[in-house]
Parts: C-alpha cells; sequence; structure tokens
C-alpha cells in the first residue's frame, strides 16, 4: 500500500479546534501508526499553531472563567473550593492543548528553512508570485511563503517523494499547484478518503454498505433532533426577539450524503464514514419581544415588553459519523454502530420564514412611549431622546 507524506498548514488544526481524539485529525494520526501515512511540518507551522492555542485558548479560558465568576448564581450553587477546581481547570486548557498538539507532532518530520534565500522570497513579493498574488494585501504572507518554499526545495531534493498537503489557503494552491509531485487537498477529510481508497475493495464495499443504510440513518437522525433543545433558532437580535419556550418542532426534511471513508482498521476490523446532510425544520414557540422596551428609572423595571407566539422554518447542516464493523474471515456480512452526530451550529442555521404574533392583551402603550411628531411606538432600537423616536429627535 502506498505511503502517503502529509503536511497540515496551520488552518487544518484551527479549523479542527485543535480536537485530537475521535476526529479527522485522530484518524490521520492512526494511520501513521499503521504505517500508511507519515506527517511532515515546518517549524514555521508548529510556531504558528502553539501561538494560536497559546492566545486564543488563554482569551476563551479566561472568559469562560470570568462568565462563571459574574453569574452569583453559578458561584452560589457550589462551593468555594469546587469554583476554584475549575478554574485551575479552564485555565490550565492552554498548557493541556499544547502539550497534545506537541504530542501530535511528535514524530513529525520537519523542513528545512535553513536553505532559504531572503532573495527568492522578494522577488516573489515584487513579481505578485502567489502566495502575494495581491501584493499589498498580503505583506502578512511571508511565513506562507518560507514554507512553500522549504516544500518546493525538499521535493525537488528528493526525487520521487510526493507531499499530500492539506490547507484551504487558495495562496498555497495557487503556488503549489504547478509543482508536479505536491498534491493538494482543501480539507482533512479529502485527504483521509484518498488514503482510505488505497483499500480499492473493501473501500468499495463500504461504501455500498453504508449508502444502503442513508435512509434508515435518516430515521435516526430525525429522533435525534426532535431530542434537541432549538431555542437558539428562534432568538433573534435584530428583532430583539427571545425564545420563551419551544411548544413543538416538525423535522420536515432529512436529506444524507455519504462524503467519505475517513478511516479501515482491518487489524480491529472497523472503519469510519463521514456522513453530512440537511434538515428543514419548523418550529413552532412562544417569545419575548424586547423591541420597544423602556426603563423606569425610578422603578427600576422594564415596560413595555411584548409577548407572543410564532413560527419559524430553518434549514440546518448537520454532520455525522458512522462506525462500521467490518466482517470476520468467515463472514460476509457488514454492521453498523450508532451515529455519532456533531453539535448543532447555530451560526449556520438558515431562515427560511419567519413569523410572529403579537399578543395585544399583554402590552400597554403610555403616552411617553409614543413620539409624539410622528406616532410610531418608542423602543430600544429608536429611541432619539427627549420623548422623541431617532428619526424626529433631531427637529428638537
Amino acid at each position: 500500500m502506498t505511503t502517503f507524506d502529509v503536511l497540515l498548514d496551520t488552518n487544518v488544526f484551527i479549523k479542527a479546534k485543535y480536537a485530537f481524539d475521535k476526529t479527522s485529525l485522530d484518524y490521520l494520526r492512526k494511520y501513521c501508526d499503521d504505517g500508511v501515512a507519515c506527517l511532515y511540518t515546518n517549524d514555521i507551522i508548529m510556531r504558528e499553531v502553539r501561538n494560536h492555542i497559546s492566545t486564543d485558548v488563554t482569551l476563551l479560558a479566561a472568559k469562560a472563567k470570568n462568565a462563571i465568576k459574574n453569574h452569583g448564581e453559578l458561584i452560589n450553587a457550589i462551593t468555594r473550593e469546587e469554583f476554584e477546581k475549575v478554574q485551575t481547570v479552564l485555565l490550565s486548557a492552554p498548557e493541556n492543548l499544547l502539550a497534545a498538539f506537541n504530542s501530535y507532532m511528535e514524530n513529525a518530520t520537519v523542513l528545512s528553512n535553513a536553505d532559504l534565500s531572503a532573495i527568492e522570497l522578494f522577488n516573489d513579493y515584487f513579481d505578485s508570485n502567489p502566495p502575494f498574488e495581491t501584493r499589498k494585501e498580503k505583506k502578512a504572507e511571508f511565513p506562507d511563503a518560507a514554507i512553500i518554499m522549504s516544500i518546493k526545495h525538499y521535493l525537488s531534493a528528493h526525487e520521487g517523494v510526493y507531499l499530500h498537503i492539506v490547507t484551504d489557503d487558495n495562496g498555497w494552491h495557487a503556488a503549489l499547484n504547478d509543482v508536479p509531485n505536491a498534491i493538494m487537498y482543501k480539507d482533512i477529510k479529502t485527504l483521509l478518503t484518498a488514503i482510505s481508497k488505497g483499500q480499492e475493495e473493501l473501500y468499495n464495499q463500504i461504501i455500498s454498505f453504508v449508502g444502503e443504510k442513508i435512509t434508515s440513518l435518516g430515521n435516526d437522525v430525525r429522533d435525534w433532533l426532535y431530542g434537541q433543545a432549538w431555542e437558539f433558532a428562534v432568538d433573534e437580535e435584530e428583532l430583539c426577539v427571545e425564545c420563551d419556550e419551544v411548544n413543538e418542532i416538525d423535522v420536515e426534511d432529512v436529506s444524507l450524503v455519504l462524503d467519505s471513508v475517513e478511516y479501515i482498521d482491518r487489524r480491529e476490523g472497523t472503519a469510519i464514514a463521514s456522513i453530512s446532510g440537511m434538515a428543514k425544520i419548523t418550529i413552532d414557540f412562544s417569545y419575548i419581544d424586547h423591541s420597544y422596551e423602556v426603563y423606569d428609572k425610578e422603578d427600576h423595571e422594564w415596560h413595555n415588553t411584548q409577548y407572543g407566539d410564532g413560527q419559524v422554518k430553518i434549514d440546518i447542516p448537520i454532520s455525522l459519523s458512522v462506525s462500521v464493523l467490518l466482517p470476520d474471515e468467515d463472514e460476509s456480512e457488514f454492521d453498523i454502530d450508532a451515529p455519532d452526530y456533531d453539535a448543532l451550529d447555530k451560526n449556520s442555521v438558515s431562515t427560511v420564514d419567519y413569523e410572529l404574533t403579537e399578543r395585544v392583551d399583554d402590552i400597554r402603550w403610555p403616552d411617553f412611549d409614543i413620539c409624539p411628531d410622528c406616532g410610531q411606538k418608542i423602543g430600544l432600537h429608536n429611541d432619539g431622546g427627549n420623548g422623541f423616536c431617532i428619526n424626529c429627535a433631531p427637529n428638537h
């Protein structure tokens, strides 16, 4: 079986959120353990990833710690000793993640930067060669240019070696597409599929088997979707609408496609298949509308909070993986484990239709909350001060 020499760009680790267990990164490491793949890197990539972990994860850990600290309800629900343990765990996250990354890359071959020429780099920059194709906007691309140059030097010095490079950076693809022994991938799953195809007969059998199970997997996905909390799909910042309670959901349609076979392990008799799709969902809910709220400084309370009922139709992408159990030598049947679902991402919700019905009896509009010039209601979104809306206030 062909050995795959693999180099991962910094953005691969960032996009994966540094998840090294039961993920695409983990399956690549297992292929390395099996002798099917070998990791390559560059010191610049190593330093970039470590820097991102040190800065980004440290910031997130501090925010999480402060979020707990700033909510008295949470602090009062646990002991001081428990809170200190939580702080310790959170603040040690960057160090633990750095250790996990260093362990992951421990046996990687590091491409040399010793023979890189500053003249070559600046020639590419002034000639607007990739990754400097838009020179004015890409002065920060010198680290990438150095990595790309180290790849070119390595391949030119090692005839017959093919380097499989994973990056979603278009500048890398433009710079390396004409290098015969550089094989480019936009994402790690595409690379893993290429590796899995090396076991062609078994790969095709797995594809066929999982393809036959797509319909029944769709039913499993429906059941899973019905069990999710959908308040996040209702909250709408622009409308100042907050979901009060989800009353009913209807999963109208689930469509799935088999993306790839990410890993085949003959010794353990398992394979991992990756599946994605789209679900169409209708959600009936009750809501709280903060659009026209005004704050009474004397009584220290909000007035004009609206309540109502609504319905939203959404499209939301879903992704999952399944473990395929391979047959023993004296068997011919494949089997499949329960799906493992990726968390739903609120940022990927696409609103198809949105309808709100105000409960008129639940709100009273006092005189001071109506603009005397134009008659429209005044709320947080259009309060111009002095009792006028934002459009009329400049006239007074």
